[in-house]
């Protein structure tokens, strides 16, 4: 059976012992052994102590939280080792993604965001909701 040894200084081998895998989600500006402050999220951190070979095992994680709204992230699978073999095998990776809708402005109605704010004023006075045109009216007026 293999040892799985996290050394807190991270994925160096020169830090004796160290042997284990990871899997993170990084900044944009994290380094490729970088596991501090640029390590988003961490997955996977440890390994298998059985003896090899070892099946598949399949891993799902939701990272809409982390990378929903956009921007630039690397995902990172690692391994070190220097107590002796340590083998990780990656396949079928994929990620599903759709980008999250910004934060509306709380000082922004809903009617104020699109181009058709004068047709909806039109539609919504023309309905019940005239209380709720005049509100929508008077604040475009207040941003123009």
């Amino acid at each position: 059976a293999g040892q799985i040894i996290v050394n807190p200084g991270g994925l160096d081998h020169n830090l004796f012992p160290n042997q284990h895998i990871r899997v993170d989600i990084l900044s944009a500006a994290a380094t490729p052994f970088d596991t501090g402050a640029g390590v988003l999220a961490n997955f996977i951190l440890g390994g298998s102590t059985t003896n090899g070979p070892n099946p598949y095992v399949n891993f799902s994680f939701d990272i809409t939280a982390l990378v929903g709204l956009g921007g630039t992230f690397q995902l990172r699978f690692a391994e070190v080792d220097n107590l002796g073999f340590l083998n990780m095998g990656v396949d079928n990776v994929s990620i599903n993604a759709r980008r999250l809708p910004a934060p509306r402005s709380p000082n922004r109605p809903p009617c104020c965001c699109s181009a058709q704010v004068s047709q909806e004023l039109q539609q919504l006075a023309n309905g019940a909701k005239l209380a709720r045109a005049k509100k929508c009216s008077s604040l475009i007026r207040s941003m123009q």
